[in-house]
């Protein structure tokens, strides 16, 4: 239970999901965002276009175990050659849908 700002101020654990991707045939982990994350990531995003898109949210959401990011947006960017259209399009689902802040996404975090 959160009643103190210490609770508040703790990090918390970091959600994370496994993704498989179809043609790599090798899993991948998802992390959830803290809020500034999601923040930096939606102005990241406003201000990209073309490939730009894909590797930043790449690089927002590639984790490892323990939810840490595992690329910089200059690593994802290089990734974004050599990652098939359907490995980043399952690393992508599962980012927005973890990420979802939508009434389904707030109901479906209730339940985990």
């Amino acid at each position: 239970m959160l009643t103190s700002a210490d609770d508040f101020l703790r990090p918390p654990v970091r959600r994370t999901v496994q993704v498989r991707l179809p043609v790599r045939g090798d899993v991948a982990i998802v992390r959830g965002l803290l809020v500034v994350e999601g923040v930096k990531l939606a102005d990241d995003l406003r201000a990209a276009s073309g490939l730009d898109l894909i590797a930043i949210q790449l690089a927002a959401y590639l984790c490892d175990e323990a939810g840490n990011s595992i690329l910089s947006i200059a690593q994802a960017k290089a990734a974004v050659n050599n990652i098939e259209a359907q490995d980043a399009r399952a690393i992508l689902e599962a980012g927005v849908k973890l990420n979802s802040v939508d009434d389904t996404g707030v109901e479906e975090a209730a339940k985990n």
